[in-house]
């Protein structure tokens, strides 16, 4: 594995990236934008995923 500058060269960063981009667009749908609860902790949730992995590969870059 070679040397990375920053987090956002890592694959798992940016298949976490493209994977939330993708439930954003999920989540626009009419059937899941009225449940207002559940768009709102799935994405609550996503947010905090990629901020501990951001965090965790700092620390270890």
């Amino acid at each position: 594995m070679g040397k990375f500058i920053r987090f956002e060269e890592i694959d798992a960063w940016k298949l976490l990236f493209e994977l939330v981009k993708e439930i954003y667009k999920v989540t626009n749908y009419e059937k899941v934008v009225k449940d207002f609860a559940f768009k709102d902790k799935f994405k609550e949730q996503l947010y905090l995923y990629l901020q501990t992995l951001q965090k965790d590969l700092r620390e270890t870059l």
